[in-house]
């Protein structure tokens, strides 16, 4: 077994990415690496926590998430605050809110975030612009499909499943 932070504070999400598995705790980020059973953990931030365990996922080989600092992307060089330019909107639409849901298209470079209440649409983020833009949607879920064709699968609150691809 591998120790990450205190035994008492609940592991929220491990997301893989091609050099370390990040570990998401409400104590903060931690990096785990290695290989064979050798395996080295670092204390990576202990000052961001994640408000909701379904919005952190993995998109271009760095992690995405909801933290308490606002939306914030996590990489080998540190955590970078994303969301500064709807921080206004944000606080307004999903107030009180603690749960929100997201998906990454590595496809199209994006991250979808859902808020669990308030707006009917996802905050979208693209990696490649650094831009944000609102796409209108009612979701309950979303899921990536590591699919050569980058499907984008949505729940609808109806118990319908909608699917996008990305079109060459």
């Amino acid at each position: 077994p591998v120790l990450v932070g205190s035994a008492w504070d609940e592991i929220l999400r491990i997301i893989p990415t091609r050099n370390a598995l990040w570990v998401l705790k409400g104590e903060g980020v931690w990096r785990v690496t290695g290989t064979a059973g050798q395996f080295e953990v670092q204390a990576f931030d202990p000052t961001c926590r994640i408000i909701s365990r379904r919005s952190a996922v993995p998109l271009d080989n760095q992690v995405y998430a909801w933290s308490d600092q606002g939306v914030v992307r996590i990489s080998e060089t540190g955590v970078e605050l994303l969301s500064t330019p709807i921080e206004q909107d944000l606080r307004e639409r999903i107030a009180g809110a603690v749960d929100a849901f997201a998906a990454g298209s590595d496809q199209r470079h994006k991250y979808f975030l859902w808020p669990a209440v308030g707006p009917d649409y996802a905050y979208v983020f693209d990696s490649t612009t650094n831009a944000w833009t609102k796409r209108k949607h009612v979701a309950v879920s979303g899921a990536n499909v590591k699919a050569d064709d980058g499907t984008l699968l949505m729940g609808g609150a109806s118990g319908t499943i909608y699917s996008e691809r990305v079109l060459a």
